[in-house]
């Protein structure tokens, strides 16, 4: 048996599975194009080689090493997650029907005892890589389970809302995605941390913080503070989540940018609502075309595909500004789709060029 040096991750071990197999396939055509023949002593032992190191990846992993696997195991983590919200929502709505009933001491118990029973059970299940995706469940449980026990203990007491909450639905998301490697929980966290500080910069200015959907710009505060994050070295390990941070990043600044290039009096800045409509155009195209750049520089797709997004999202809004009242339907869509085209060139003509430096 060889001395495998295997990955230090889930990741990394899919990838050298991954990697295996377009080995195999490459081979398979280099020796059917007489580049390469192996002996049969040579493909037996590379064929046995690579059986034992999947086996060891397997093992160790839980990864998926045939064809198949990859949906199916998508699938099963799509149905774990949708079965989570919906296992939360079926045990919510049956404690509200029962919960007039029950004395306030058994309510208090209830919702407190939920979100750590919940982590009690995720605990267990991930000491086993076969049941991490029951753990992924009873993860996403957790988190729901908080979010409703501070809402129905705010309830029961009649507190009045605040968007404290926030931070601390953010923290224990984020602690959660940590503590387990759960992707989903991390971006909810981190919105919830991001919907913290734009609240927190309301409330600043004499609002109420939880108007803060009011005030899009404070939400690019948090999507700095997530970009900053995203910086962060997080190891292998954790490999992803600075691709779900920066993912979240260009979403929350599309948002904030595409809003209030259309809402100007929105802004904190004491000018003309209709300038301000203008420099936010201006600056959603800025920001489309550098993050654009940057992703394709230093090959993030997350982040070039956000960014053509917008592109297009904004270049559609101002085309609508420029011609819609008065341009022929035909002759506006196109040309909105000669411009699509024009950037996929523009696209096809830099990918090119970075393969010609590679």
């Amino acid at each position: 048996m060889p001395d495998f040096s295997l990955p230090g991750s889930q990741g990394g071990a899919q990838a050298r599975a991954d990697r295996i197999r377009a080995f195999e396939l490459e081979l398979e055509e280099v020796e059917r194009d007489g580049v390469l023949r192996l002996t049969p002593d040579e493909r037996l032992r590379l064929a046995s080689y690579h059986r034992a190191l999947r086996g060891a990846l397997v093992a160790r992993f839980d990864i998926d090493v045939l064809e198949g696997q990859k949906p199916a195991s998508l699938g099963l983590k799509l149905a774990a997650i949708v079965g989570a919200l919906a296992v939360a929502t079926g045990l919510a709505l049956f404690f509200f029907r029962i919960w007039g009933v029950l004395p306030m001491a058994a309510q208090v118990g209830i919702v407190v005892a939920a979100p750590l029973a919940a982590l009690a059970g995720a605990e267990v299940l991930s000491r086993s890589i076969r049941y991490r995706v029951a753990a992924g469940l009873f993860v996403v449980l957790s988190f729901a389970a908080l979010v409703l026990n501070v809402e129905v203990l705010g309830a029961i007491y009649s507190l009045a809302p605040s968007a404290t909450v926030l931070l601390g639905y953010g923290a224990f998301g984020v602690s959660l995605a940590y503590a387990y490697r759960h992707r989903l929980i991390l971006a909810a966290g981190a919105v919830c941390l991001a919907a913290w500080v734009a609240a927190a910069l309301v409330a600043s200015t004499g609002g109420w913080g939880l108007d803060f959907a009011m005030r899009p710009e404070g939400v690019l505060l948090g999507a700095g503070g997530l970009a900053l994050w995203s910086a962060v070295p997080h190891g292998v390990r954790y490999e992803g989540f600075p691709a779900v941070l920066r993912t979240l990043t260009m979403l929350l600044v599309a948002v904030a940018v595409l809003l209030m290039s259309r809402a100007g009096h929105l802004s904190y800045l004491p000018a003309d609502p209709d300038a301000v409509e203008v420099a936010y155009q201006i600056v959603s195209f800025i920001v489309a075309l550098t993050a654009m750049a940057i992703g394709i520089k230093r090959r993030w797709p997350e982040v070039t595909a956000t960014a053509t997004a917008l592109l297009a999202i904004a270049s559609l809004l101002k085309f609508v500004d420029w011609w819609w009242d008065w341009m022929p339907r035909y002759l506006f869509f196109l040309i909105a789709g000669a411009m699509a085209l024009a950037v996929s060139w523009l696209l096809q003509r830099v990918r090119r060029r970075l393969l010609k430096g590679a």
